[in-house]
């Protein structure tokens, strides 16, 4: 990642060109994400990762890959910086999961249920701003457009169903850090009547 101190002193072209094509890797794989919930593969619902995974998707092959303001604007940087600490934490959580079944409440499962809070408002409105002040471009070069579709309307249309899936996803991370203190709590009473057993 790009330290923020480093953003007076560079050319906002050069952050796209550092960053996109790890973006291209690592987000599209994502979309498998949506299929191993629709399967089975995972105890998710379908509904929440694609709301989690489409913007994304979206975002790179839609309007970043396209829009040169999207390429030249520090909001793009700002967006990859708060998706790439949120995909930081929340992986490195799950492998320590998986390799010790257990995480211990600080700093691993702590930092996967609080880092949200800040990290998906500013990740949302990085979004919104890039495909709003994308749309001139759009409309201009008929990105994707044809007389059968527009795709300046289904990006407005996008935007306003962005904001309600936004608070759906917020909301259901509030639920998932209550969930995941109460089970650390019982973890610790349960220890801790155990520890008394032996004594």
């Amino acid at each position: 990642m790009i330290s923020f101190s480093d953003m007076d002193n560079m050319n906002p072209n050069n952050f796209y060109e550092g960053l996109f094509p790890m973006l291209q890797i690592f987000q599209t794989p994502a979309i498998l994400e949506i299929i191993h919930a629709i399967i089975g593969i995972v105890p998710n619902s379908p509904l929440t990762v694609f709301s989690q995974v489409f913007s994304r998707v979206f975002m790179v092959w839609g309007i970043c890959k396209f829009s040169s303001y999207s390429q030249a604007s520090y909001w793009f940087l700002i967006m990859s910086e708060m998706w790439s600490m949120s995909e930081v934490v929340r992986y490195l959580y799950y492998t320590l999961k998986l390799i010790c079944n257990k995480v211990d409440w600080i700093p691993f499962g702590w930092s996967r249920y609080s880092f949200f809070f800040v990290l998906y408002p500013i990740g949302v409105f990085s979004e919104l701003i890039q495909i709003y002040n994308t749309q001139p471009q759009i409309k201009e070069n008929k990105i994707f457009t044809t007389k059968y579709y527009n795709f300046s309307i289904i990006c407005y249309v996008l935007m306003v169903i962005w904001i309600p899936s936004f608070v759906y996803l917020y909301v259901y991370m509030i639920k998932q850090r209550m969930k995941f203190k109460r089970k650390h709590k019982e973890q610790k009473l349960e220890n801790s009547a155990m520890s008394k057993k032996e004594k």
